[in-house]
């Protein structure tokens, strides 16, 4: 028997789970451990979390202990910063694992454009 949404379906979206350098260590600790709790097979596909998303509001410290605690899980990274100075050290941090750079805007948009050709990542863009 053949199910619609089999052939509906041709590159589905990914999964992640999202950080935020404000939140507690004990929360980050919980919030990555049930992450690596998802996974199952649906419809032929192995369905699990794989990326994590960090958003980083002030302390640059604490987003590259983050992204480096993330990037061990051996999951993809992506590292929302609108700070460019904050961003390179989490992103020089993890740069073999490829994260995404996520957050250039019309004020940082030349110094995060470097940052990312420099690192070899992807740079996320908004409007």
């Amino acid at each position: 028997m053949l199910f619609g949404q089999e052939k509906s379906v041709v590159s589905g979206g990914l999964c992640a789970v999202a950080l935020c350098t404000g939140m507690e260590d004990a929360a980050i600790d919980a919030k990555l451990e049930e992450m690596q709790k998802v996974d199952y097979e649906r419809i032929g596909e192995r369905e699990y979390v794989e990326l994590v998303s960090i958003h980083a509001k002030d302390n640059a410290e604490k987003l590259e202990s983050l992204c480096r605690k993330a990037a061990g899980l051996g999951r993809g990274v992506i590292i929302d910063c609108e700070n460019a100075d904050a961003a390179k050290a989490a992103v020089l941090a993890i740069k073999d694992q490829k994260p995404i750079l996520n957050g250039a805007n019309k004020d940082n948009w030349q110094a995060m454009s470097q940052l990312a050709r420099e690192a070899g990542v992807v740079l996320g863009v908004r409007g």
